[in-house]
């Protein structure tokens, strides 16, 4: 938005909308997963699950709601709830999918089963605390997720949550032994 010295207003609208894409390590060109008109947690990654749905952040009837679904398929809410459920997400193992539910202080961290999206359990020790980012260990014992400029780690069955160290994102090593943590200083 702008003015010009006689009074004539400039105006510039955008429209961004959230694409997900694929390309391989080869290059080419990318894949479109899926796209969102609205969407929060812009920059948070995306999660594939293991049977190749992608899961897309989307508001309805002014609920965050998580979708699942394969690309250029239909996509249906991950759970069915009334609570909001969001990004950030991680898949946990080959069955399970993390991810964030509820608002305010209620909200935390939940555990699903990708399959049929039921809730499983959801993690009162990280209750309230803003989650920025989430990864799970390969053998899906072990959430780490970031708040407040450090990462944590919590048991995915609960538990009292452990500072692993000052950082704003990571990565878990397919080693299944180390994760790797971005610290922006």
């Amino acid at each position: 938005f702008d003015a010009a010295p006689d009074g004539t207003l400039y105006l510039d609208q955008v429209r961004r909308p959230l694409e997900i894409m694929r390309f391989t390590v080869a290059g080419g060109t990318p894949e479109v997963l899926a796209s969102s008109e609205s969407y929060q947690n812009e920059g948070t990654p995306p999660v594939e699950l293991a049977d190749g749905r992608v899961l897309v952040p989307s508001q309805l009837a002014g609920h965050s709601r998580l979708l699942a679904g394969k690309p250029h398929g239909d996509f249906v809410p991950l759970v069915e709830t009334r609570e909001d459920t969001m990004l950030p997400a991680s898949r946990v193992g080959e069955d399970q999918v993390a991810f964030m539910i509820g608002s305010g202080s209620a909200q935390t961290i939940a555990l699903a089963s990708a399959g049929n999206g039921r809730i499983l359990r959801r993690l009162k020790g990280a209750a309230g605390v803003p989650v920025n980012f989430l990864a799970a260990s390969q053998d899906g014992k072990t959430i780490y997720y970031v708040s407040s400029g450090a990462v944590w780690a919590i048991p995915a069955t609960d538990g009292t949550p452990r500072k692993i160290h000052a950082g704003d994102g990571l990565a878990v090593d397919p080693n299944g032994r180390e994760i790797v943590v971005s610290l922006n200083e």
